[in-house]
């Protein structure tokens, strides 16, 4: 289970059950704490799911600023030409840019921009680019290769992401069935929620309920991230 989510079950149960076992200050204090870890840990998804989003981007930005100077060496522009022309509708490389236009270290500034902006992929053209100064290799080549390389990575990953997309939603729907089964017996006249909140055995049982509720959640979530790329 991950760790985000333990601290937080583990304090969600001692919320329900502390009721009942211990006096109502204290009581208070543990609902109090497991409301702000279960707080902090929806903000830890929600940070988690904008950096994966902006990952996403930053591959699709990555992606077309390879293929762009791809395309510019093979149209045979001058390679520091190429990459300040490629910036100028692509802005992903400035650093670099910067050095083709000045005269300066075109690998180090690709590799400064690898560094600030967090794609990888910038590494392995000043590697390219360098190995290109020394001995004369065509750029064009490699660039295309390693562009289409790129391309066919960034499809494989998503594609093993969407057939992961299933499983993931089954234990979405498998954790709040819970709530769907207290409601359908509060609809057929029953009165779930007082059980559970006004009795020792019914806060235990919800306590229980929750607890592997959130490990179940927690151990599909581990299976899946095993499939995915570089794992």
């Amino acid at each position: 289970m991950p760790r985000e989510l333990l601290a937080p079950a583990l304090l969600v149960a001692a919320a329900f059950t502390a009721p009942a076992l211990v006096p109502q200050r204290s009581s208070l204090r543990w609902t109090a704490s497991a409301a702000s870890r279960v707080a902090g840990a929806i903000d830890a998804t929600l940070g988690r799911l904008a950096s994966r989003r902006r990952s996403r981007e930053l591959q699709d930005e990555a992606l077309r600023w390879a293929m762009a100077l791809a395309a510019e060496l093979r149209a045979g522009t001058e390679a520091a030409t190429a990459l300040a022309s490629v910036d100028r509708v692509q802005p992903l490389a400035h650093r670099a840019a910067r050095a083709a236009t000045t005269g300066g270290d075109i690998p180090a500034g690709l590799r400064t921009d690898a560094s600030r902006a967090g794609v990888p992929l910038l590494n392995t053209v000043a590697a390219c680019w360098q190995v290109g100064q020394s001995s004369g290799a065509g750029l064009a080549d490699a660039v295309e290769n390693l562009s289409d390389g790129y391309r066919r990575t960034l499809a494989i990953e998503r594609s093993i992401d969407a057939e992961l997309a299933a499983p993931r939603a089954t234990a979405r729907l498998m954790a709040i069935l819970p709530l769907i089964g207290v409601g359908l017996a509060t609809m057929l006249g029953a009165n779930p929620v007082a059980w559970l909140m006004t009795t020792p055995l019914g806060l235990l049982t919800l306590a229980a309920g929750l607890s592997l509720n959130l490990l179940g959640a927690g151990w599909t979530r581990h299976l899946a991230r095993q499939m995915e790329p570089g794992k």
